[in-house]
């Protein structure tokens, strides 16, 4: 074992001794950490009360995570951008792109992602497809939501294998197209802004009416609520609301401070150290009603060497048939020397740039100093890449990586 897999963390009297691939955590005085230390690393016999712990860092395996390399054959999942409406989230950073109306994507580039999609699993020896729609909400960008739905469905029956449809939504869509959506989809992330704002109320109604129909139909229901320091104080009042109207799957609570795109503007952090304290209280009522409480960066359940789709080879198709592992819009990276386009639909398939895709594997190891000794290194793992550019200092914990480390240790004890 090296000693970089087990993170030391000093919790006023004691020590968290984390082990975040082989999923240990325990919390002991620092005279048993250091009986582990030197068991592990120096080969030192422990005391007989200490040797069921040791034992268990000693023989548990350690999930190694490494970077992607070789043919694009297993791609993490397919995402398909319909374009039309003026805004959508990125469900892992909940960076909102506001950038005006854009093309809506033709059948035909549709059908031509989903064939390469399935072609390219088949090769990857996998078992299940996994397609996600972000936005699509005006019309004719639902036709394309219709679209996909009926053809990834026929090609996964046709080939043998199971399939997980999931749509990332602000829920402006109609009380039917709601409705067919929650008989069709398995999945619906919702957008919940929280936001006492006149403009963004507007059209409120009809997205609490959506809810509602998710929330009764088929489909699991995942509410993402973003908190301000404007709406923090809020974040009990919003999950007892949520939890007494519909009944989700999740409830995810999250925060951003840059919204990249036309017409963005920055949304003020809360305090990291009262978010953790909402965020505890809340997952635990969420907890006692069988909900998942979640948040993005603090994810202990599945370590991870990247935060989000980038480096993960996933295929995010554009409206002009361009490929791309991040949901943003092109411009919101690009300008930032991030090579995070790695193909285009063609006739045969993607026509994959593997320059570019082995750049972005290779982003997945580039973190900054604070994160190289984090013990939220493996959850978080260096979180957006767009903000991680903009952060300047490289050394120095800001706000987002306070509150991740508080609410993963908050999950942790």
């Amino acid at each position: 074992m090296n000693s970089n897999d087990i993170f030391v963390v000093p919790i006023q009297d004691k020590i968290l001794l984390y082990s975040p691939l082989q999923k240990i955590s325990a919390l002991v005085n620092p005279a048993a950490a250091y009986v582990v230390r030197d068991y592990l690393f120096a080969g030192q016999a422990p005391p007989e009360k200490l040797k069921p712990l040791c034992s268990v860092f000693d023989s548990r395996p350690i999930e190694e995570l490494e970077i992607r390399s070789g043919p694009l054959v297993a791609p993490v999942f397919l995402g398909l951008i319909p374009g039309g409406n003026d805004s959508w989230v990125c469900p892992f950073s909940g960076y909102r792109y506001q950038g005006g109306s854009s093309p809506v994507m033709p059948l035909k580039i549709a059908k031509k992602a989903v064939d390469a999609y399935f072609d390219r699993i088949i090769q990857g020896q996998q078992s299940m497809a996994d397609i996600r729609i972000y936005g699509g909400e005006d019309f004719p960008g639902t036709e394309v939501i219709f679209f996909a739905e009926a053809y990834a469905r026929r090609c996964a029956r046709e080939k043998g294998l199971s399939i997980h449809l999931e749509l990332i939504t602000e829920g402006g869509f109609s009380t039917q197209v709601a409705g067919w959506l929650a008989d069709h989809f398995d999945q619906v992330v919702l957008f919940w802004d929280g936001e006492n704002d006149s403009d963004k109320n507007q059209g409120i109604p009809q997205v609490e009416k959506n809810a509602q129909v998710f929330s009764e139909g088929q489909v699991d229901l995942v509410f993402w609520v973003k908190i301000t320091k404007h709406n923090l104080h809020q974040l009990q009042e919003m999950t007892e609301q949520i939890i007494r109207a519909y009944t989700p799957k999740a409830i995810q609570f999250d925060s951003c401070d840059l919204m990249p795109g036309k017409g963005a503007k920055v949304a003020e952090y809360p305090d990291p150290l009262l978010f953790a304290r909402e965020f505890n209280q809340a997952a635990h009522m969420l907890e006692a009603y069988g909900i998942l409480p979640w948040h993005a960066r603090a994810n202990s359940h599945q370590p991870q060497i990247s935060f989000c789709p980038v480096g993960k080879d996933a295929l995010i198709v554009t409206p002009g048939g361009h490929v791309n592992t991040c949901v943003l819009p092109e411009g919101s990276w690009r300008e930032k020397g991030l090579p995070f386009q790695i193909g285009k639909i063609a006739k045969g398939g993607v026509a994959v740039d593997y320059r570019a895709l082995n750049d972005t594997r290779a982003s997945s190891y580039l973190k900054a100093e604070r994160c190289e000794d984090c013990f939220c290194l493996f959850h978080c793992a260096g979180g957006c890449p767009l903000d991680e550019i903009d952060k300047g200092d490289q050394t120095r914990f800001d706000n987002a990586c306070i509150q991740t480390r508080l609410v993963t240790l908050s999950n942790l004890l």
